[in-house]
């Protein structure tokens, strides 16, 4: 039987007592409770009384007082070392060059009282470096005590915001709550950079961001890190392939101090002061930021709103019109706001769109434009009414999807359920069909899918409208696993992963690849608030596959502060 040496904290631990590591798997040692600050700093010289029962919880305050946990782990190793940093939220007491966790054992021992001090709080991004030297003292002494390379797993846990009651139903956690949850997971990614780059050949488990939901009947109590089983299952199921030998290539990041060119990027006199980054992603969250943002971007644009909370483009050339990538945006903005702060208004926005989505979709599950579009004179023909955006079709189905989570979760809005899931099922269909069949779904390259924003002639691939039809696909498989969604996201991320490349002008990136379909054309660079909406959009796919968009991702959001990429 395999065995696994734990330093990290229960989120890693208690896995191990149901299937399937039950049985499978033992655990050899388990050090928690004790913060890196703490194991890496000075042992405190004084005549205090230190609790010395073998009960677990006295046995980690004399490891944590002694400094000794490294020492603790190296007697009794396992064929593998796992770690988790959920722990190091712990306050710290700070005495001269000795640092101690404040666990309630430690306090109820009087060790606070015996040892004086000044509590720390190592979530402070100020105490980030210290935390970080502390880390590499402590990887020196894990790799003495005999772990290196792949016999390293590193736990990629975050702190939840969702939680699901006794009932089975989601919700999300209280403001106070969220707001510390988001504070942590700051902390734990980049802390999770730092290990990676340290232990560059390490093995991950990165379980699905679906499945970062509290359990609210937990054994340990219903904390934002305390998971339903279907997360620890998962976790088993990673940790056994891990230790069969059966994980094929863990990607690995490119270290966060890569050599940059610091010059003029094409945004350094529009330097953007905005964090496109995304926190979270899920069904009951806010939609990206669409809580803050697009109310000031309609009011721009001209979009009214009709009596019926559905809202009307009126273009230079004509209208006014319907269109579904502004109704989906309105929708999901109207959403996020009622999610933070439920209002009458945007109550009917959500029943008004749903409705007119309901009732306006064709048989072929699009909602067609009903307008001629001249996009790009100098590069592609007109785009003939009706026609089909991906973009509008993915904004619509996460709409559609996340107002069925909702009302799932308690929300009341006066809407058939049903009809709004079968809208946004139906709507998947002119994924798999060409322009000229009425659908949506071009060829890169004669062979990589690419779900079209403009299905324009000759295709223009535009980024930022691909992306947001992807997360319609996946908003759908999040709420009932649709298996079709999930077959038209997977190919849409591999051609993802295969296009981003060419979108990137190392000092921006593209709004489309017209370049390259074009052959003569420069590109069509992305102005500074598009480009921003490209850091956003990959930042959201960032937290559905952790570690997989991360590179490119840090890349262009040191474009957004006037930097470029190394030149030769």
């Amino acid at each position: 039987m395999k065995s696994v040496t734990i330093y990290g904290s229960c989120v890693s631990r208690n896995p191990f007592d149901v299937a399937p590591l039950q049985g499978n798997v033992s655990v050899a040692a388990y050090l928690s409770k004790t913060g890196m600050i703490s194991q890496a700093s000075d042992i405190i010289v004084g005549d205090y009384k230190v609790p010395n029962t073998d009960d677990f919880l006295s046995r980690m305050v004399r490891l944590d007082f002694e400094k000794s946990g490294i020492a603790y782990l190296k007697r009794m190793p396992g064929d593998v070392i796992l770690v988790d940093l959920i722990d190091e939220r712990l306050a710290l007491l700070a005495r001269g060059n000795s640092y101690f966790t404040l666990t309630r054992n430690f306090v109820h021992a009087d060790l606070r009282d015996q040892i004086g001090g000044k509590v720390i709080d190592p979530m402070d991004p100020e105490s980030f470096p210290q935390w970080v030297a502390a880390f590499m003292k402590i990887a020196d002494s894990i790799e003495k005590a005999g772990f290196s390379g792949d016999r390293i797993i590193l736990h990629c846990a975050w702190w939840a915001r969702q939680i699901r009651g006794s009932d089975g139903k989601l919700r999300i956690l209280p403001r106070d709550t969220l707001e510390k949850c988001h504070r942590h997971n700051l902390f734990l990614k980049s802390a999770y950079t730092v290990f990676r780059t340290r232990f560059p050949s390490c093995q991950m488990i990165r379980c699905p961001n679906e499945l970062f939901i509290a359990d609210e009947s937990h054994k340990h109590g219903p904390d934002p890190y305390h998971y339903i089983p279907e997360y620890e299952r998962e976790f088993g199921r990673q940790l056994i392939e891990i230790l069969q030998g059966n994980v094929a290539d863990t990607p690995r990041p490119v270290h966060p101090n890569a050599k940059m060119l610091e010059g003029t990027s094409m945004y350094a006199s529009s330097i953007e002061t905005r964090n496109p980054i995304v926190q979270d992603y899920g069904l009951l969250l806010p939609y990206l930021t669409h809580d803050k943002e697009w109310v000031a971007k309609f009011r721009d644009a001209g979009i009214e709103i009709d009596a019926g909370g559905v809202p009307k483009n009126m273009f230079r050339w004509g209208g006014p019109y319907r269109y579904s990538v502004t109704i989906g945006h309105h929708g999901l903005s109207s959403l996020a706001r009622f999610i933070l702060a439920a209002s009458d208004e945007e109550k009917r926005n959500i029943v008004g769109v749903a409705r007119w989505l309901v009732e306006n979709q064709r048989e072929d599950g699009a909602w067609p434009v009903e307008y001629d579009h001249n996009w790009f004179p100098q590069r592609c023909e007109i785009i003939r009414a009706p026609w089909v955006s991906a973009m509008g079709q993915g904004l619509c189905i996460s709409f559609l999807s996340r107002v069925a989570a909702a009302m799932d979760n308690g929300a009341e809005f006066e809407l058939d359920k049903e009809k709004c899931l079968q809208a946004a099922r139906l709507a998947i269909i002119p994924y798999n069909k060409s322009p000229q069949e009425g659908g949506c779904q071009s060829l890169l390259f004669d062979r990589y899918p690419f779900y079209e924003e403009y299905p324009t002639n000759p295709s223009s691939f535009v980024l930022n409208g691909f992306i947001y039809a992807i997360l319609g696909l996946y908003d759908l498989y999040l709420y009932d696993g649709n298996t079709d969604a999930k077959r038209l996201y997977d190919v849409g991320i591999s051609s993802l992963k295969l296009a981003l490349p060419l979108y990137d002008l190392g000092r921006g990136t593209a709004y489309d690849l017209t370049h390259v379909t074009g052959r003569i054309f420069a590109p069509n660079i992305a102005r500074p608030s598009y480009h921003y909406i490209h850091v956003q959009l990959v930042s959201a796919l960032e937290h559905i596959h952790p570690g997989e968009f991360s590179v490119i991702l840090q890349r262009w959001e040191r474009y957004m502060k006037g930097f470029g990429a190394r030149t030769n």
